[in-house]
């Protein structure tokens, strides 16, 4: 793991789950999931597997950052919560 990626991990996002992953705290759309989508990211012939080159993954380290971490401002689980706590029931 690169210097960057290590970074990404310890101010990463919360993600919600896949498909269709979005931060529960920043609300960013996850962008290898992107990148699968739009073709960026292909297949490896002989395994199978996805194949992300380093140039792919230097491009997509900067978004992998949470400008909110522990925000939960996107967390609708977090927020029927606090909305339960602060209603009383």
């Amino acid at each position: 793991m690169t210097d960057d990626e290590a970074k990404a991990v310890a101010a990463g996002h919360r993600w919600s789950g896949w498909p269709g992953a979005w931060c529960l705290d920043c609300g960013a759309d996850d962008p290898y999931e992107i990148a699968l989508a739009d073709g960026r990211i292909d297949d490896d012939p002989d395994t199978g597997l996805p194949v992300i080159t380093e140039e792919l993954r230097a491009q997509l380290a900067p978004l992998m950052v949470c400008k909110e971490p522990g925000s939960k401002r996107h967390d609708p689980y977090a927020r029927a919560a606090l909305l339960e706590n602060r209603d009383g029931q």
